[in-house]
C-alpha cells in the first residue's frame, strides 16, 4: 500500500487507510462520530492497528479462495492492504475499499448469456477473477462464490466496484446435496424469524447452486442498487477471522453470544426486540444441526436512525449431516456439543444477556413450534429433492431440542 486507500460508506469517503509498516495500517476517520464500526472511537481518533487490521480482514475472503485470489493479483495472502486494494471494491454491505482517485460511482456491469453464467460458475474456485482484473470484489468465508447482480430479468457481472444484488455458492464437489440443503434450511428458518431469501440453480452438466438474495442491497426505481451498512459479529467485537469459532475453555479474544448480546443493549434501536431475535437465531441454527454457526455468521445493520438490528439469518445449512463436527460454533451456556444443548441451556444463556426467563422460554417454545409445525413443511414442498438422510438428521435434530 504505497498510497493511502480511501474508504467509502455507500456514496461518502469516510476515511482513510495508511500504512504505518509494511504489515500493519491505521484507519484515519474523516470527522469524528461516522458510524463505522461499533468497537471504534467515536472521537474521531486513528483507530489502533489492532483494531484496524480485524475489522477489515473481516471484508477480506479466507482459506483456499484468499490463496488463489492473491496469487492471482501476484501478492502473499497475508497482505491485507493489498489484497483491499485490488478487490475491496464491492464488499459486505455498504464499505468500499478503493484507490485515490476512483469512486463505486464509476461501476459498470456487464451482461451474462446463459453459457457465460454456467462457465463462470463451473470455473470456481481455480478462477476467481478475470485477466483483466476488472471484476474487483470481496466477500468473507472459505466457500467459493460469485457475486452478480440481477437486472431486467438478466445476470450481470459487476466491474470496477457496481454493486452486486445476488450471491451464488456453487455445491461443493465433497458435500453433494449442500446447495439444496442450504435452500431448505432458509425456508425452514423462514417459519420463524426473519431468513435471507434463496433459491437453487440446476442445469445438467452443472454442479447445483445456491442463490441467495442479497438483504444488504436494495434495489431503487431507478436501477441502481443502495448498499445497506452492516457488520458481521467478529468486526462488532474487533476480533479476527480466524478466531471466529469460540474455543473451551473462553477467553476474552474469543466471540461469545454475551458479549455480543452486550453489544447489542448497547447500540440496538430496541434491544429488547433485537436480543430475543438474536435468541431465535440461535435456537434456529441448533433446531437444525448447524455446527458452522460461527461469529461471522452473525450480523447487524446499521440503522439510519443510529442503532442496531440484526440482519435476517443466512448461511445456516443442517451440517450436522454433512461433516463429523459436533462442536457448535459459540457456547450457549458453556456448553459446545450441539447434540447436548437443550431448551434449558438456551434459556440460561438468555438470562445472561439480560432477557427474563419467561420471555426466554416463550420465544424458544414459539421458534421450535414455527419450524416444526409451519417451516420443515413449507421446506418440504419447495425443496422435495434435499437427499431423505440430510432431512432426516435435520428433522432429529429438531426434534431433540423440541424434547429436551
Amino acid at each position: 500500500m504505497d498510497e493511502p486507500l480511501a474508504v467509502w460508506l455507500g456514496d461518502e469517503i469516510v476515511g482513510e487507510l495508511r500504512a504505518t509498516g509494511r504489515r500493519s495500517a491505521r484507519f484515519y476517520p474523516a470527522r469524528p462520530r461516522i458510524r463505522l464500526a461499533v468497537g471504534a472511537p467515536d472521537d474521531g481518533s486513528p483507530w489502533s492497528p489492532e483494531f484496524t487490521r480485524a475489522w477489515f480482514e473481516n471484508l477480506l475472503p479466507e482459506e483456499e479462495p484468499r490463496v488463489r485470489i492473491a496469487a492471482r493479483f501476484g501478492l502473499r495472502s497475508d497482505d491485507t492492504w493489498g489484497l483491499l486494494e485490488q478487490i475491496g471494491w464491492e464488499c459486505a454491505g455498504a464499505v468500499a475499499v478503493l484507490p485515490q482517485g476512483r469512486s463505486p460511482q464509476l461501476g459498470t456491469y456487464q451482461a451474462l448469456t446463459d453459457a457465460e453464467l454456467w462457465k463462470r460458475i463451473d470455473e470456481l474456485p481455480a478462477r476467481p477473477y478475470d485477466a483483466d482484473a476488472a471484476v474487483r470484489m470481496s466477500l468473507g468465508g472459505g466457500q467459493s462464490k460469485l457475486l452478480l447482480s440481477l437486472r431486467g430479468g438478466r445476470w450481470h457481472l459487476p466491474i470496477d466496484g457496481a454493486p452486486s444484488t445476488h450471491i451464488l455458492k456453487p455445491e461443493p464437489v465433497y458435500h453433494p446435496g449442500l446447495a439444496l440443503a442450504e435452500a431448505w434450511a432458509l425456508r425452514v428458518a423462514a417459519a420463524s424469524t426473519s431468513a435471507a431469501e434463496a433459491r437453487v440453480l440446476i442445469a445438467e452438466g452443472h454442479p447445483p447452486t445456491l442463490v441467495v438474495t442479497r438483504f444488504d442491497r436494495q434495489m431503487e426505481t431507478n436501477g441502481g442498487v443502495l448498499r445497506t451498512h452492516q457488520e458481521d459479529m467478529c468486526q462488532v467485537l474487533g476480533i479476527p477471522p480466524d478466531i471466529k469459532y469460540a474455543g473451551h475453555p473462553a477467553n476474552d479474544r474469543q466471540p461469545s453470544y454475551a458479549r455480543f448480546a452486550a453489544a447489542l443493549e448497547r447500540g440496538a434501536f430496541d434491544p429488547r426486540v433485537e436480543l430475543v431475535r438474536l435468541l431465535e437465531h440461535v435456537t434456529v441454527n441448533l433446531a437444525l444441526g448447524n455446527t458452522d454457526a460461527h461469529a461471522k455468521n452473525t450480523s447487524v445493520f446499521h440503522d439510519p436512525s443510529g442503532g442496531l438490528r440484526l440482519t435476517p439469518i443466512y448461511d445456516i445449512a443442517p451440517t450436522l449431516a454433512f461433516i463429523p463436527q459436533r462442536h457448535f460454533g459459540m457456547s450457549v451456556a458453556g456448553r459446545f456439543l450441539i447434540t447436548e444443548i437443550t431448551r434449558e441451556h438456551l434459556v440460561r444463556e438468555a438470562r445472561t444477556w439480560g432477557i427474563p426467563e419467561r420471555v426466554a422460554r416463550g420465544a424458544i417454545e414459539q421458534t421450535l413450534d414455527a419450524i416444526r409445525t409451519t417451516g420443515v413443511p413449507a421446506a418440504d414442498d419447495t425443496y422435495p429433492g434435499v437427499p431423505v438422510p440430510v432431512r432426516d438428521a435435520a428433522v432429529a435434530q429438531i426434534e431433540r431440542l423440541a424434547r429436551a
